[in-house]
């Protein structure tokens, strides 16, 4: 069993649906939850799959782990008595407010993170997608697009399919020669997508921010009301 810890937003669960649909098509069979929706499957569940499936390997992929580390089903999974031809693959978050005892053995928190961007290796395969998306546009087109927000996202693909999809959107007037200055504008800035992956990606920093803008405006922080209560 493996487990990969990486930031918000860095394309755990887009690498755990390519992972899935490649065992898949090597004959495996392959499973997909995630840990808010562990439990509601009987205790026995997912090893009983893995027997009823023989000798035939079965692949259980588990999306945003760090939801449910007390599930009842942990111990069957990671236990070394659990089917020979199951493996359980893991996605979470870094940081874990609370641990599984068996969880936390089998992988310490001293592992190394690993987040996951997209390159120019993956263009042809994102136009291809966003191409059966948006069929209106040329590919040519989405071409650009994509590799101007490769440039944009560095990569990362949350904010990258998020503000793909936003230019290629039939209700945004897309123009190549402006995008650059788009996303530069208030507008942009001003946006509900941009507000989106701000939340999404940046939460901390969120934070940091109304703290410092507080001080700036000579604001008391809700944490300084707290300390001096």
């Amino acid at each position: 069993s493996h487990y990969w810890r990486a930031p918000v937003g860095s394309g755990k669960t887009v690498f755990l649906k390519l992972l899935g649909r490649e065992l898949a098509s090597s004959g495996y069979d392959v499973y997909m939850t995630s840990g808010n929706k562990m439990d509601i499957y009987d205790e026995n569940y997912f090893t009983e799959l893995a027997k009823q499936a023989g000798d035939k390997p079965v692949v259980l992929l588990i999306d945003e782990v760090q939801n449910n580390l007390k599930s009842k089903h942990w111990l069957d999974l990671l236990k070394g008595g659990k089917p020979a031809n199951l493996v359980v693959l893991g996605v979470g978050v870094p940081a874990m407010d609370t641990h599984s005892p068996q969880f936390d053995e089998k992988y310490p928190e001293g592992n190394d993170l690993f987040p996951m961007f997209f390159t120019a290796d993956d263009l042809q395969e994102v136009v291809n997608y966003f191409a059966k998306r948006f069929p209106s546009h040329a590919k040519d087109v989405i071409l650009e697009v994509c590799q101007k927000m490769l440039t944009f996202t560095s990569g990362h693909p949350f904010p990258f399919v998020k503000f793909v999809n936003h230019l290629l959107d039939s209700t945004h007037k897309l123009n190549l020669e402006t995008i650059d200055t788009y996303l530069l504008s208030a507008e942009f800035a001003e946006s509900d997508v941009r507000e989106q992956v701000r939340k999404r990606c940046f939460p901390a920093m969120n934070s940091i921010l109304d703290k410092a803008v507080n001080l700036i405006l000579l604001k008391p922080n809700p944490s300084d009301v707290h300390m001096s209560l």
